[in-house]
Order: C-alpha cells, then sequence, then structure tokens
C-alpha cells in the first residue's frame, strides 16, 4: 500500500508489524514494539486507507469480525464498525452492524465514499458506505457461495470473485443487476469454453486488461489466461498433484507450485507468489497494464528478496526462489 504520510514510500505488513519501505530492502517499523500486541495484526485479510482519515488505515481480520483503525501517526487503534469478536451480518450505523468473516477491503479511484468487501459469513458483498450523511455497513448483493478472493477489473467496470466450490462471479460495480455466473462450480481441471471449465482451489486474479486475467490455480498448480472476448480459459504450465519439482520452459513444460497470488513489480514485471516459492515474469509486449497483443512473451528474471502482495496488503519474506519462463504462442 502506498504510504498516505510519506512520499514515495510503502505501507508493508509482516510479521505482524506495519513497516515503511521505500525500495523494499529496508524496512522501518512504524512504532516500536510496544505499538503493537501480538494479535492486532492477526488473520488480516484487508486494508485500506481510511476515507475519513488519510493518516488512519481500516482493516478486516477474518477471525475478528469487525473492522479497526490503526492511526499512522498516534500508533493507536480503534474499532471502526463492527463488533470485535460478536460475529454475524447485521447492516446499519458502524456501532450497530454486526460482520462476519470479511474478505479484501476495496476502493475505487471515483468513489471515496465506499469501501466494498465480501462476507463469507453471510455470502455477500457488502459495503462502508457513507449514505445520508453518515457511515453505514450495507449489503450490496446476496450470494449462494462463499469467496476466496475478490477485485476489480481494470476499468472498475465490474467486481470478479472466486469461488470455495471452483467457480468464477461477476458483479457490475452499479450494483444493480445482480451476479453473473462466468464459470459454474465444478472441481479438476478442464480448459476450453468457460461454460465447461474446472478448476481446483482458485485463489488470487490479475487483471492485464479488462478481458483477460490470470487466475492462480493453486490446486492443480498451474495458472489459467482467461479470455473473455473469446469465451475461453487456457493453462500456463502443466497441471499436476506432485509438487517437490518446479520446471522452466513454455507454457506447456513448465511446472509450478500452489500459485496463491500475483504482485505488480513494475510495469514489464508480475511476480507470482505460491506457498513456498516465487516466480518473477517479465513481460515483453504490455503498456500500462494492457497487453498489446494476444502473443504476448514473458520471461524470468529472479530476485533474493521476496516481495508478496495483493491489492489489501504486502507482506515481505524469504522462500525458496524458483524461476520461471513462460511463453504465449
Amino acid at each position: 500500500m502506498a504510504d498516505p504520510t510519506t512520499p514515495d514510500a510503502h505501507l508493508v505488513l509482516k510479521d505482524e508489524r506495519i513497516f515503511r519501505t521505500e525500495d523494499f530492502l529496508t524496512f522501518d517499523l512504524v512504532g516500536n514494539n510496544q505499538t503493537y500486541s501480538n494479535d492486532d495484526f492477526r488473520n488480516v485479510t484487508g486494508w485500506n486507507i481510511s476515507p475519513k482519515d488519510s493518516n488512519r488505515i481500516w482493516f478486516l481480520s477474518f477471525d475478528s469480525c469487525c473492522v479497526q483503525e490503526f492511526d499512522l501517526q498516534s500508533y493507536s487503534f480503534a474499532v471502526v464498525a463492527g463488533k470485535c469478536m460478536e460475529c454475524g451480518s447485521r447492516d446499519g450505523t458502524f456501532l450497530n452492524a454486526l460482520i462476519g468473516e470479511p474478505k479484501q477491503l476495496l476502493s475505487r479511484k471515483y468513489s471515496k465514499a465506499e469501501l466494498v468487501f465480501f462476507d463469507n459469513f453471510a455470502t455477500s458483498l457488502r459495503c462502508l458506505c457513507f449514505i445520508e450523511s453518515k457511515w453505514k455497513v450495507v449489503t450490496l448483493l446476496q450470494s449462494d457461495t462463499p469467496v476466496n478472493y475478490i477485485t476489480f477489473d481494470v476499468a472498475e467496470h465490474f467486481l470478479y470473485a472466486t469461488t470455495r466450490d471452483n467457480g468464477l462471479l461477476r458483479m457490475k460495480s452499479s450494483w444493480r443487476e445482480g451476479i453473473d455466473i462466468i464459470m459454474s462450480p465444478n472441481d479438476g481441471h478442464n480448459d476450453g469454453k468457460l461454460n465447461n471449465a474446472a478448476l481446483q482451489n482458485p485463489q488470487h486474479m490479475f487483471f492485464l486488461s479488462n478481458d483477460m486475467f490470470f487466475i492462480a490455480d493453486h490446486g492443480n498448480n498451474v495458472l489459467r489466461l482467461v479470455d473473455l472476448k473469446d469465451n475461453t480459459i487456457s493453462t500456463v504450465c502443466v497441471p499436476r498433484i506432485n509438487t517437490t519439482e518446479d520446471i522452466d520452459g513454455n507454457a506447456d513444460e513448465c511446472k509450478i507450485a500452489e500459485p496463491i497470488s500475483f504482485f505488480m513489480q513494475d510495469e514489464l514485471s508480475i511476480a507470482i507468489f505460491g506457498s513456498s516459492s516465487y516466480y518473477l515474469l517479465n513481460l515483453t509486449a504490455i503498456k500500462s497494464g494492457v497487453v498489446e497483443e494476444i502473443r504476448t512473451t514473458l520471461s524470468v528474471s529472479c530476485s533474493s528478496k521476496l516481495m508478496m502482495s495483493t491489492p489489501y496488503l504486502i507482506i515481505v519474506f524469504y522462500l525458496s526462489l524458483k524461476c520461471l519462463t513462460v511463453y504465449f504462442v
């Protein structure tokens, strides 16, 4: 997350502490060790800059059942919404609302009075919204299944979700047209048209354009490339159960292990993070995050410092580094 208090710096969550870094090589603790208790940032599933005060962070914890706040200047904590450790689903003002098992906390460029999250307790998309001069927790859409991950497309016209039952959902960001099923729940591995495709524990997504994105197919140990224009899905690397050996090569030969998330390292590089491995792909035909042609070549470069990121947090840690070369043809 960009540090709202320090130009060119980022805030990083590491070992249940917040650090500030400008180069991802050196890290300065925000506050001191006495600032934090052992469980302040335990099981964080989403964070974002407070729309009320840019010197504060709002964050979600999967098992605390509330939204909390951390002040970057006073290093103090406070409850923002819900009742911590009282899980439930009830809309209302921040003081009266109940939250269950929240996932992600996303903002949009042109909607400062709304942060959205998915509540797996109620299987619903909800928001922290400023309505009628009050901040409230509001249910936007009801779903039938819990999710693993949610994110917006590049233009923020749609919100996409990978689900626990191996499906893929889409919601128009006006929140007025319900939930579309892009891929029905189907456990396994199958490429081709989206209506017949199968996933195995899909995790994070990474959008190359509004119509093309990667899915980290954790259970099949591969990346999946979804093309909404052609209504198809394809596989990068070889599906497998055994993850003892990673192999470099083209899209039909490479082997990776348990991919989870993506991070845009810079304009031409995508980092892929697995349970115990790290892959860095360099894109050679990309401009401003949009693929200029489908024939995109990805090649690898390696780094000894590992940086894991999602739209809601960055975690720095050390893993066994793996190199990967993938060619789309």
